[in-house]
Formats: structure tokens, C-alpha cells, sequence
């Protein structure tokens, strides 16, 4: 293939994580649902995930404690592989994970469910902190685009008739 043919090309798709990224996740965005403050959400996902080994659970680690954010261990912690976890937190019992993990719990997400939609579409991961009846925020993490690919990725966005972006399992398109 000749450097110029690449002028032909309408479609690019590339895989977002450690491709195009970082490697180290961040959380972008937490929005509290159904009360608590985006503070107490971070807080409680923190303390659901101290516990877990996931590159997402250090990053919500990472920003609990750039906020000063003080995290005290869930009880009865539960790795649900996959799709999160669950523990016990100030006496009751929380989940954190996927959309599709409360759904199976049959906790309703039809209220958040455009915002969730915007942030996975924005190229975020997005995982839910709640309860058993409720979920009480949104968390949305992704991996920063490595500094030396920003302009170079904007260009060729801009230059393709399709970019496609792979993260977390879902496609992002950009025209």
C-alpha cells in the first residue's frame, strides 16, 4: 500500500483502549440520581470498591481521594464478575456495576437512561451506585486520549466519512 492511497479511505475503526488512550482510566463525570450529593455517590462507590482489583475501581479510588474523600470498606464485599459488586455499607446493602447489573436486579434506570446513553456515546464507561431500591448515581469513567495523539485523531475524525471508535464493547461513530 502507498501513503496516498490512504486519501481513499472512508472508514477507520480502532479499538479505544490503550491504542488510543492512556491505559489509565478516569472518571470524567459523577451524577447523582434519587437524592444523595455527587459527593456522597463517589464516596459510597468508593468504599464498594477498595475492596476490588478493577482498573475502573482504582480510578474511582483516584478521584474519591483527590477529593478528599475518606472511604471506609464495605462489609460482606462481593466481586460479581463482570458486571460490579456488591457490600454492605452503613448497614444496608449496595451494588455498584453496569446498567444492564440493575436491570437484572430489576432496579428501574428509565429516568437516567438518556444521560447513561450521552455519556456512553461521549466514549465514557458508565457504572451505576445504588441500592436495592434505588440507583443513587451515575459514574463516568474513560481513558484520557494519550497527549501526543489528540491533534492527529481530530484531523483524521475530521478528514474520514466514518470513524469508529471501540470501547467497553460498544461503537461510537463520529462522521
Amino acid at each position: 500500500m502507498h501513503l496516498e492511497n490512504l486519501a481513499q479511505v472512508r472508514v477507520i475503526a480502532m479499538d479505544k483502549t490503550g491504542t488510543l488512550t492512556r491505559g489509565r482510566p478516569e472518571v470524567t463525570a459523577v451524577v447523582a440520581l434519587n437524592g444523595p450529593e455527587e459527593s456522597e455517590v463517589l464516596a459510597l462507590a468508593a468504599a464498594l470498591e477498595l475492596r476490588s482489583q478493577h482498573p475502573l475501581a482504582r480510578a474511582i479510588m483516584d478521584k474519591a481521594a483527590t477529593l478528599g474523600l475518606v472511604a471506609t470498606p464495605a462489609d460482606d464485599f462481593r466481586s460479581l464478575t463482570g458486571s460490579g459488586a456488591t457490600g454492605r455499607v452503613g448497614g444496608a446493602t449496595h451494588w455498584i456495576g453496569s446498567p444492564a447489573l440493575f436491570d437484572e436486579q430489576g432496579i428501574d434506570l428509565t429516568a437516567p437512561r438518556s444521560r447513561i446513553e450521552a455519556l456512553q456515546s461521549a466514549g465514557n464507561t458508565v457504572v451505576v451506585v445504588g441500592s436495592s431500591q434505588a440507583a443513587f448515581g451515575l459514574i463516568a469513567i474513560a481513558g484520557a486520549v494519550a497527549g501526543a495523539l489528540s491533534l492527529p485523531l481530530a484531523v483524521i475524525a475530521h478528514e474520514a466519512s466514518e470513524f469508529l471508535v471501540i470501547a467497553g464493547g460498544l461503537r461510537m461513530l463520529k462522521a
